[in-house]
């Protein structure tokens, strides 16, 4: 029985479509996962709140921090899918943390909003962020 325990578990690694079921998924992580948001917001909104208007305003940037952006919220919720259940304790702890980031998404958001009065920013942004979905496909 302990073989076929161990043949599963080793067949299931050698799926390259299953994650790694060496990582662990759990409350902590999860709690990792949103500080790693918490920060890839405010880089995003400082580098947001910068932008001049030019082509040439940090553009590379902003459009890598929203892809970092983008891939930790796909790992966070990769994460918090693939997590055993959590306690209430856990649960009280990552809803607390959920609640903090809001003011952060805000504040992005609301940078976001200020630069709307750029033409040339929507029509960059939306460009860079169809090509790198594109790319992904």
């Amino acid at each position: 029985m302990q073989f076929i325990t161990l043949a599963a578990a080793f067949l299931l690694t050698l799926n390259p479509a299953s994650s790694n079921p060496l990582t662990a998924r759990d409350a902590p992580t999860v709690l990792s996962d949103i500080s790693k948001l918490r920060a890839d917001i405010s880089n995003l909104t400082v580098l947001v709140s910068s932008y001049n208007g030019t082509a040439s305003s940090n553009n590379n940037l902003i459009i890598s921090a929203a892809s970092t952006l983008r891939d930790d919220i796909r790992t966070t919720t990769k994460d918090t899918d693939e997590s055993p259940l959590f306690t209430s304790s856990e649960s009280s702890q990552i809803a607390n943390a959920l609640r903090n980031l809001t003011p952060d998404a805000i504040s992005l958001i609301l940078s976001v909003k200020d630069q709307v009065r750029c033409p040339f920013f929507i029509f960059y942004m939306y460009c860079c962020i169809y090509l790198d979905e594109m790319r992904l496909m």
